[in-house]
């Protein structure tokens, strides 16, 4: 495990009920391996920190901060560690490194409602990504300062997220809404053509509804035209900061990276011989 997330490259691993499924011990030697783990809540039964409470990342010219935020119902007993409330956690971490960093990001285990909580209590932060084990895929929306998104879970789909910081507050991107109208327009033409070739059933009935889907095309034909104008426009410190959050979901039938499967097969003959010789 430890060697696959080495490859991934992954800047920051919040810790969370799976990982700590097997065991604490067994986090703690993949940490040592070389994964980057972060957890700011995760402590030992002295409250002394297990891991890292967050990872600064160097992103162009933004430096951001990676914070791991380990969910209250994935304790398991003191007698292995504790998790201390995200509220106490987070109030003594933000504001030491909220002047140093351009980006704060969150990495929550915790579920979709906690995330916009947190949110909303510390306007600090800029961006949580979740991992609710109760929830599939959620649309990215905005709690507070905050954009929150999840891709999934279980591996079943890749999360991509394409931010444009500006260092002011999250506002709609672009290119998203151009996209958005034009499906809109796309489906108001075939609702229009629609209603065309049937008018002559319920004259009446058609001619208000044509009225109301020729009103709306042309709504969404003044905002397209306002969006198409704005796109050339230099981005300043003063326009908003976007975000666009696409999903793929993975499927077996796509192409196996081949280091990757080496390392697991690996390991697969690693468990093996060692369960063999128990």
């Amino acid at each position: 495990m430890a060697a696959v997330y080495r490859q991934m490259n992954y800047d920051g691993v919040a810790v969370g009920a799976y990982d700590l499924a097997a065991g604490l011990d067994v986090v703690l030697t993949a940490g040592r391996l070389g994964v980057p783990w972060v957890s700011a809540n995760l402590t030992d039964t002295n409250n002394t920190l297990l891991f890292t409470p967050y990872r600064s990342v160097r992103v162009g010219t933004l430096r951001v901060a990676v914070i791991g935020h380990t969910a209250e119902d994935d304790a398991r007993g003191p007698d292995e560690y504790l998790v201390i409330p995200a509220n106490e956690a987070l109030s003594g971490l933000l504001p030491d490194i909220s002047d140093d960093h351009d980006l704060i990001v969150l990495l929550s285990s915790g579920s979709i409602t906690q995330a916009t909580q947190i949110a909303e209590r510390f306007p600090e932060i800029d961006l949580i990504v979740g991992a609710d084990p109760k929830r599939d895929s959620v649309p990215s929306f905005l709690a507070n300062n905050a954009i929150v998104v999840q891709s999934g879970n279980r591996g079943m789909s890749l999360g991509f997220l394409k931010a444009r910081w500006t260092g002011q507050p999250w506002g709609i991107d672009p290119e998203q809404e151009r996209a958005r109208l034009m499906e809109r327009l796309a489906s108001l033409s075939w609702q229009i053509s629609r209603l065309t070739n049937q008018s002559h059933r319920e004259p009446s009935a058609s001619s208000r509804k044509m009225e109301a889907l020729l009103s709306a095309q042309q709504q969404a034909e003044t905002e397209l035209a306002r969006i198409t104008a704005t796109r050339s426009e230099s981005v300043t410190g003063d326009s908003p900061s976007t975000l666009q959050a696409l999903l793929l979901p993975l499927r077996s039938s796509f192409a196996e990276d081949p280091t990757i499967r080496a390392l697991i097969d690996t390991g697969k003959q690693r468990a093996m011989a060692q369960n063999g010789n128990n």
